[in-house]
């Protein structure tokens, strides 16, 4: 659950106990980010060299460890609504002028993200639906996602 947290520009990754081994670290899926190696472990991104580790993404000496004071950006994708919101306060404390981008796990929590710090609060419910939007759109003849007309008074 802490495999959350990414740097922008690859100097680092963080995640759980839980990813050291053998699970993958959220974010890097199937298909990694340009640059990356297929890698999707903890213990793999460090035997390519990358610079890695796991712990707990909500304290500030795992971020500075990681390297997050260096950042330009961090990105927070925490499964937990809470953790995500400590993980960006504790981010923001490191890494005061990094631009800080947080999912959040649902709407009701992307002002309590950005109060933490976050640059960007993203919530979830919001991003699926856009994507659905867009799949849709796709579907549709014409493209078009028309909403449905407003009820007579």
């Amino acid at each position: 659950d802490q495999a959350a947290l990414m740097f922008a520009n690859v100097q680092g990754v963080v995640g759980g106990p839980e990813v050291a081994d053998q699970d993958p670290v959220e974010g890097l899926g199937e298909e990694p980010a340009q640059g990356l190696p297929a890698a999707v472990t903890v213990a793999d991104l460090q035997a390519d060299r990358i610079p890695a580790i796991y712990g707990d993404a909500t304290r500030a000496e795992v971020l500075e460890l990681a390297g997050a004071a260096e950042a330009s950006c961090i990105v927070i994708t925490m499964p937990d609504g809470q953790a995500s919101i400590s993980a960006t306060r504790a981010a923001r404390s490191v890494a005061p002028s990094a631009r800080i981008l947080t999912r959040a796990n649902f709407d009701s929590l992307v002002d309590r993200v950005q109060a933490a710090g976050a640059d960007v609060a993203i919530g979830q419910e919001t991003a699926t639906a856009r994507v659905l939007e867009a799949a849709l759109a796709e579907l549709l003849p014409g493209g078009a996602v028309k909403a449905p007309p407003a009820p007579a008074e």
